[in-house]
């Protein structure tokens, strides 16, 4: 059927893809927009962790970034141990 149609039988089908298309890409590129954004906020633990990573880093200059990480996780729980 689609194939046999003429061109102006498919235009109004066309048109409307078209439409709808820009639509689409328009609601898309919202939607990538909005997923750059943090879809939520940053709890009071990861802004405690980011306040005490630097502390621990500059009495630890050699760990790595997971070994860092461990350090700043315990260091709450146990500060006279993990310092």
């Amino acid at each position: 059927m689609w194939k046999e149609a003429s061109d102006e039988e498919k235009q109004p089908f066309v048109n409307l893809y078209n439409k709808q298309k820009e639509a689409y890409d328009k609601l898309k590129a919202e939607e990538s927009s909005l997923q750059s954004e943090p879809k939520k906020p940053i709890t009071s633990y990861v802004h405690f962790c980011q306040a005490k990573r630097e502390a621990v880093k500059a009495e630890n200059p050699k760990l790595g970034f997971g070994d860092l990480s461990k350090k700043v996780r315990f260091f709450h729980l146990c500060p006279n141990v993990c310092a």
